[in-house]
């Protein structure tokens, strides 16, 4: 029989797992527009506005996920 260890931490709240699984979801639909935050949205199935207001609550910064550009360098 196998003995189960304790936590090393207290285990997460069902509002923290959910809130870690919507900002993994909110990162992957911007890596897929490359940042881009009303094609993110379109995506979720969420508004414009909701978006925003996640990506602030979660401290998500959509620049990080554009593509860099060659352009100019």
């Amino acid at each position: 029989m196998i003995k189960s260890k304790p936590f090393d931490k207290e285990p997460k709240s069902l509002p923290d797992l959910i809130d870690d699984y919507e900002r993994a979801l909110i990162i992957d639909a911007l890596v897929n527009t490359s940042g881009n935050q009303s094609q993110a949205a379109k995506l979720l199935g969420i508004t414009k506005r909701v978006i925003h207001y996640k990506v602030h609550k979660y401290g998500i910064d959509p620049r990080r996920f554009r593509l860099s550009s060659s352009w100019g360098t």
